[in-house]
């Protein structure tokens, strides 16, 4: 008994292996992102690409650290626009430290 359910066991586990074996093969290629440098081997890490897991070839550059990105509103998707504050007036003061007065210790000399 116990050698049947042992055989039904492993018996599971082998086909579950082959199946998903056969559905990655299957796939039409597996992608993935990298955070890459600009060059190989490169220390700044800052381009964002789209690779192919098999190979390794870049597919597509997702983010270019050197376009000008342009800020979007989290909510609406929509351009941020830049407003011009005016400058605010800063008023300082300068404060001056009062002088140091000097005191004299009478002392008693025997």
């Amino acid at each position: 008994m116990k050698q049947r359910i042992l055989l039904l066991i492993v018996m599971t586990a082998v086909i579950t292996t082959i199946q998903a074996q056969k559905k990655n093969k299957a796939a039409p290629g597996s992608t993935g992102y990298a955070i890459t440098a600009v060059e190989k081997g490169g220390r700044s890490w800052k381009e964002v690409r789209q690779i192919d897991a098999a190979s390794g070839a870049i597919l597509k550059t997702i983010y270019d650290s050197k376009q000008e990105t342009e800020a979007l509103n989290a909510r609406t998707g929509k351009p941020v626009l830049k407003k011009d504050n005016p400058v605010e007036k800063i008023y300082t003061r300068t404060l001056k430290t009062p002088p140091v007065e000097k005191k004299v210790v009478n002392s008693i000399m025997n």
